[in-house]
């Protein structure tokens, strides 16, 4: 089956607004190779914690605006930000949610002509499993990651919705050794797809000048660009400080921590 002239839904485990990760990376390759894609917005795959406050704050502000549950990025590029319980194993919340996502999305998807549509799931937790049960897609893909039933406060209860998704997802994408054998326990079409990079942005730099701010540091210059959060290996760092101190590591990147 060619991945050309499909509609597809990417369920997200991040908000169209955080910093550049794989999730947004395949949907905007998805467009360019001629699909139309809705990228759904972080459900949540835990409890709140009080550094979710702001990404909070924006949502609803963005939906009092009347930008309501959809925007359009680019051409045949959607997103959907739904307010939702976050509330991932409640009974009542996932009632309450299944209609707060499903519903909208249904009469967008039906104005839209979104037929058949094909599903890549960045989560495996019931609310997103509810959602593609309903939806019935062509294809169900969970593109594993990260090691979601892993992350701290994470409820121990996602290992078996994680299990049950390697078992019912037509294919599972992952990006390391250790979360392969463990999907390959419950089912065979597991594929190893580790992460990447985009080699145009590298040429690209490689054309332009130095930064002004950093024209002056002392070299080499070891330099990391991507969000410092809680996984960000900070030994890591502090050990190749101590190992070659006539380099300057700059950091450069979002705080998420």
């Amino acid at each position: 089956m060619s991945l050309k002239g499909k509609d597809i839904i990417i369920i997200s485990s991040r908000d169209w607004s955080h910093n550049w990760q794989l999730h947004h990376q395949l949907a905007t390759s998805l467009v360019e190779n001629g699909n139309r894609v809705l990228f759904l917005e972080n459900t949540g795959a835990r409890g709140l914690l009080v550094k979710d406050f702001g990404r909070i704050v924006n949502r609803v502000r963005n939906w009092l605006k009347g930008m309501r549950w959809f925007w359009e990025v680019r051409e045949n590029l959607v997103v959907f930000s739904p307010l939702f319980l976050p509330f991932q194993f409640s009974r009542l919340a996932l009632f309450v949610n299944k209609g707060l996502v499903l519903l909208p999305l249904w009469m967008w998807m039906r104005f839209n002509q979104y037929s058949s549509p094909l599903v890549i799931s960045f989560l495996p937790t019931p609310l997103a499993q509810r959602l593609i049960e309903e939806l019935n897609p062509i294809l169900t893909v969970y593109y594993c990651a990260n090691n979601v039933a892993g992350v701290w406060g994470v409820s121990k209860r996602m290992h078996s919705w994680e299990n049950r998704f390697f078992e019912k997802a037509d294919a599972v994408f992952v990006i390391s050794k250790s979360i392969q054998e463990r999907a390959e326990r419950f089912g065979m079409q597991v594929y190893s797809f580790p992460a990447g990079v985009d080699l145009e942005k590298f040429v690209t730099s490689r054309n332009a000048g130095v930064p002004e701010d950093i024209a002056d540091f002392s070299h080499p210059v070891i330099g990391y660009v991507g969000a410092i959060s809680d996984v960000f290996n900070q030994k890591l760092v502090a050990w190749l400080a101590e190992s070659m101190p006539e380099a300057t590591i700059t950091l450069v990147g979002p705080k998420c921590t």
